[in-house]
């Protein structure tokens, strides 16, 4: 049975801006324990050789050393983290991606320094990092999260997507294996705010956007958080059957 879902189309110039200094949660989310989830469908980019230069596009990250979920010119999606008072990026990669829409989980242990990847309800990658690795630890200014953007006034580090986000999630600790499971299983007729089956991480939430609750260019926050996330005026808020 179809049924109608909203959607952000981005269209390479485009993003949502969730301040965190209006929000201790999100100011501290991601200096300890968190998850953020994506379902999107990107516009499809041919593959190119691996040895080429190839470029990231911002799905959700927290900005100055962006932590968060990207999609790659070399057609896989990946999540990224960084070393604190070190040029040093860990990246998690999925594999290929087959051009539906695809359900994203990227979570951070912080304690054991731990990084998983999950597309579509199954983890596909994980990474245990040195003991010894102290992470980024973001400033309290100037380091907001972004959908669809990775930082806009930043020419350098941009990293416009094109396509389309259908769901940003997260968390304030790392969901698990069984959870990952369901919220694929019941994406689109699921409330993040209650717990259902193996999913027991509704008080967890931080951040709950799907485009469905939106006034002028301001789009509400499920969660009931009141982290409220600003469109610029380049991105449209459309409805598709699937």
């Amino acid at each position: 049975m179809s049924k109608t879902v909203s959607y952000a189309d981005f269209k390479g110039n485009g993003y949502m801006q969730i301040q965190a200094t209006e929000s201790d949660t999100l100011q501290d989310l991601t200096n300890s324990s968190y998850t953020f989830s994506v379902i999107c469908k990107p516009e499809y980019i041919k593959p190119i050789p691996l040895e080429e230069f190839y470029e990231d596009y911002a799905l959700i990250v927290r900005s100055g050393l962006h932590t968060g979920i990207f999609y790659s010119t070399v057609n896989v999606f990946t999540g990224k983290i960084w070393e604190d008072n070190k040029d040093n990026e860990h990246t998690i990669h999925t594999e290929w991606w087959d051009g539906k829409i695809i359900h994203l989980i990227f979570s951070v242990n912080y304690t054991e320094k731990k990084l998983n990847f999950y597309t579509n309800g199954e983890k596909k990658y994980e990474v245990s990092l040195p003991k010894n690795v102290n992470l980024y630890k973001y400033p309290t200014e100037n380091s907001d999260y972004y959908v669809g953007c990775a930082n806009p006034y930043s020419d350098d580090f941009n990293h416009f997507y094109n396509g389309k986000i259908y769901e940003v999630s997260m968390w304030n600790t790392e969901l698990k294996d069984t959870e990952v499971s369901t919220l694929y299983n019941n994406k689109f007729d699921m409330d993040l705010t209650e717990n259902l089956k193996d999913y027991k991480s509704s008080e967890n939430l931080v951040g709950y956007w799907n485009f469905d609750w939106i006034v002028d260019n301001k789009i509400f926050d499920e969660s009931l958080s009141d982290n409220v996330g600003t469109l610029s005026d380049n991105v449209k808020i459309r409805t598709e059957e699937i």
